[in-house]
């Protein structure tokens, strides 16, 4: 007799179970009546079987959000990059979140419980998932703005009010049974918000920027506060001028941010550090590579730089270590540079066109 051999499953694979559960759980149960209990037996494990994965129920619960979240942006992210006009693009973003709201309903349980106030991971994630829709409308909007699509001057109460009618539509939906066809609710709700907010076809004035030697942004505190860091680093770039660099430290490969900034035409570059860190080098508006010279030995490093320091134009290089001889070399030189350690004692070293 051919024995039976239960699957193994890696945590990845097993978190991504319980969370998938646990959503669909939400579309029929009230929040507060779902229980680990429930949950366990849901997927026919014990209770510390999945205390093994999520040290509690608030963290589980957050874990849902935060896949929710990864869902929807991976899903979103190419309306970004669309050949479409900005208005038409949030015509469609609007469409897009109710199909996903309408997709997964057990998803407005979480973003309207009532303890949610309380619980301080979901909170945070809440937070995170709530602040990512912001920063989408926002970036669309400034488009919009940049064309003369969209009056200057209302991103922020515009940006509130665009989020706040999908919160209603949404509310308004589960009221009357979760009836089929939520994202067609959008078309005429969206067609009101875009008279009040629509441009006169005048552009505003080109932005005054600066070239600074490297501006530097690590978006972990802003992560930590369940803040989606787009906005941030839109409004970083808005104080440069082309040729100027910003660099990014994440957490983890940000890739619909990614496709932003290159669909705007800035030079981007990304790599992944042994600390387990993203680090990305934007180029405003302009296509500078990052050479990659950590796995050189000494001195190739250095010389590379020092012939770089002598060509036209920005430069940029991820190098082994913070190079202290490299410095003394650099002073001779009439020329702009930054360079930075980063968190697994690698540097990249930045010089200013």
């Amino acid at each position: 007799m051919r024995s039976m051999t239960r699957k193994k499953y890696s945590q990845a694979e097993r978190q991504e179970q319980i969370t998938g559960a646990a959503l669909r759980l939400l579309a029929d149960h009230r929040l507060a009546g779902i229980s680990t209990r429930m949950l366990a037996a849901e997927l026919g494990l014990t209770q510390p079987a999945l205390f093994r994965h999520f040290p509690s129920r608030d963290h589980l619960l957050a874990a849902v959000v935060d896949r929710a979240r990864e869902g929807l942006v991976a899903e979103l992210a190419p309306l970004l990059t669309l050949p479409e006009s900005p208005t038409a693009r949030l015509r469609r973003l609007a469409q897009e979140i109710l199909g996903y709201v309408e997709s997964n309903p057990g998803l407005p349980r979480l973003l309207f419980a009532d303890d949610s106030q309380e619980a301080g991971e979901l909170r945070v994630a809440l937070e995170r998932l709530l602040s990512t829709q912001r920063n989408l409308v926002r970036s669309l909007l400034r488009d919009g703005i940049d064309r003369g699509e969209i009056r200057l001057g209302i991103e922020e109460p515009a940006t509130v009010l665009y989020v706040s009618l999908l919160q209603g539509l949404v509310l308004d939906w589960q009221r009357q049974g979760r009836p089929p066809g939520l994202a067609e609710k959008t078309t005429e709700v969206i067609a009101l918000w875009l008279d009040g907010v629509r441009g006169d076809g005048t552009p505003p004035p080109e932005p005054s920027g600066r070239i600074l030697d490297l501006l530097e942004l690590d978006v972990r505190p802003i992560l930590k506060q369940g803040v989606d860091p787009l906005a941030r680093i839109l409004q970083e770039l808005d104080t440069l001028a082309t040729g100027a660099a910003l660099h990014i430290l994440a957490p983890f490969r940000p890739e619909p941010l990614l496709a932003l900034l290159r669909s705007k035409g800035h030079g981007v570059d990304v790599a992944e550090s042994i600390a387990g860190l993203w680090s990305v080098v934007v180029v405003l508006g302009d296509t500078c590579p990052v050479e990659d010279l950590r796995l050189e030995e000494p001195p190739g490093p250095m010389e590379a730089v020092l012939i770089a320091v002598e060509k036209p134009g920005p430069y940029a290089a991820r190098l082994p270590r913070l190079p202290k001889l490299l410095v003394s070399q650099l002073e001779q030189r009439d020329r702009v540079y930054r360079l930075v350690e980063l968190p697994d004692h690698t540097a990249l070293i930045w010089i200013a066109p």
